[in-house]
């Protein structure tokens, strides 16, 4: 019953709701075109945003950037989310993107919800152990206000100029703090962001708390593999890097187990008309917890924890003393890895 109710709630309301997707799409898309933006940064902003609004996780720098960043559309914003938490609220029924699933449950329709959990998590564990906090593609990201602001850290955000540009004004027109964090512009592609981060305060051989979300997939298989090797480089034991991936088998459109993501090919054609192209699967032909440990490999990290999403199985995190010689399920990966020893 609460379904129908929803269902006959959101159809009522569907022209409010398909316009507000139309113009949020099309503004967004033509605004970071023209500004070179990134518009993909906008959904884990978005997904961010509906659980603040939700009061499920409060973030109140991110509710100030849905209202001053140029490549949203506030009202467009309310057009396309109020419709549903009217109905939501009415009926008692919440779909896949407004949810927290459980654990191995995951769709795309929710996954950002369940990695924007799980970094927090990450982040909130080893703050009182770390010195450092680096943000790596920070994109929109506000966790740095939301957890970290006012604590004895050094803080840092690496992101592309165009895009800290961006941001450091829309926080400033919302009367966000910012000056206890040092931005710094660099393309990972093109740019050596180690020696960036260096001139820009950041000091080699303390403990520091990596976050990389949301970034591999768009660097080369060599750029990632080259970062990590040098953020292990330049930080002590003790200190942790989360990030997340996605499996080949996931880009290509395939799954191991018989469920296929046909419209994954597709999705790539227009991250690539867009500009902002998938370069990066991890292979996970011998197991997802195999490939990750190889990634790291090159590194001084060593895998601490992994969480599958869409496993299909009541758990998600995969024991680091399992084994397998099959092909990894899930269609996103969620690592949190330390380097371990003795401190001196």
């Amino acid at each position: 019953m609460r379904l129908f109710t929803f269902l006959v709630l959101e159809s009522l309301l569907s022209p409010v709701t398909l316009t507000g997707c139309f113009v949020w799409l099309l503004w967004g898309t033509a605004v970071s075109q023209q500004q070179s933006l990134s518009f993909t940064a906008l959904s884990p902003l978005f997904c961010r945003w509906l659980l603040h609004l939700q009061g499920m996780r409060p973030d109140p720098a991110a509710d100030s950037l849905m209202k001053t960043l140029p490549s949203l559309n506030p009202a467009a914003n309310w057009a396309v989310v109020w419709p549903t938490l009217w109905a939501m609220n009415i009926s008692g029924y919440t779909p896949n993107l407004f949810n927290l699933p459980r654990a191995g449950k995951e769709n795309l329709g929710n996954m950002i919800n369940t990695r924007t959990l799980f970094f927090d998590r990450a982040l909130t564990q080893y703050i009182e152990t770390v010195e450092q906090v680096v943000v790596l593609g920070a994109g929109f990201d506000t966790r740095l206000l939301k957890f970290c602001y006012g604590k004895k850290l050094s803080l840092f955000e690496v992101d592309r100029p165009e895009m800290q540009r961006v941001k450091q004004q829309a926080l400033k027109e919302s009367g966000q703090p910012t000056d206890g964090i040092h931005f710094v512009p660099v393309n990972f592609n093109e740019e050596n962001w180690i020696e960036r981060l260096k001139a820009a305060g950041f000091l080699p051989g303390k403990k520091t708390f990596f976050l990389w979300e949301g970034v591999t997939y768009y660097l080369t298989e060599a750029i990632v593999v080259e970062s990590l090797r040098a953020m292990g480089e330049v930080c002590s034991v003790g200190s942790e890097i989360a990030f997340d991936f996605f499996p080949q088998h996931f880009l290509k459109g395939q799954a191991p187990e018989g469920q296929a993501f046909w419209w994954m090919p597709l999705a790539t054609n227009v991250l690539d008309w867009i500009g902002e192209p998938f370069r990066f699967g991890v292979d996970t032909q011998t197991g997802n917890r195999e490939a990750i440990a190889q990634l790291l490999s090159h590194s001084a990290f060593q895998l601490r924890e992994l969480q599958m999403m869409g496993t299909g199985k009541p758990s998600s995190i995969e024991p680091l003393s399992r084994s397998s010689s099959r092909q990894g399920s899930g269609f996103c990966g969620l690592v949190i890895a330390e380097i371990m020893g003795t401190e001196t």
